[in-house]
């Protein structure tokens, strides 16, 4: 079961109605286990696909945005080792889904992603006029 809280002070409190709901199930006093995690903004997940489709747009080695978005996670660490039966290492990207990382955890991918665009992308590009040409485009 999923519930939203927010924080007041040092305590939460529900965030909406069916949260408030399920919590007056509970008991006074009844002890429960959570896993905290802010929810991811779903407008930076559009301005980090902006900043991918602007990448792919100015670029003629990939043939797909996701493409792109590969060399990136792979670029920026955002991998798992895989060791085949062969005994060689290979890479696989990680998810950037709202599932697998938290806000937190996408803004540093999200930072990242833009140093490694401005590094090996669009290297005589600053980080403010890149973050303009995104927000033009989401």
């Amino acid at each position: 079961m999923k519930i939203y809280l927010k924080k007041n002070l040092s305590k939460l409190e529900p965030a909406d109605d069916e949260s408030s709901e399920v919590l007056r199930k509970w008991k006074q006093g009844d002890i429960l286990s959570c896993e905290i995690k802010k929810p991811r903004n779903y407008e930076f997940h559009k301005k980090a696909f902006a900043l991918f489709n602007l990448v792919f747009e100015n670029q003629d080695k990939y043939d797909t945005v996701q493409d792109v978005l590969t060399e990136i996670k792979l670029r920026s660490g955002h991998y798992q080792e895989h060791i085949t039966v062969k005994g060689v290492v290979i890479y696989v990207p990680k998810s950037i889904s709202f599932v697998s990382m938290d806000e937190a955890e996408f803004n540093i991918f999200y930072n990242k992603a833009v140093n490694i665009v401005l590094k090996y992308f669009i290297p005589n590009t600053t980080r403010e006029d890149l973050e303009k040409e995104i927000a033009l485009n989401f």
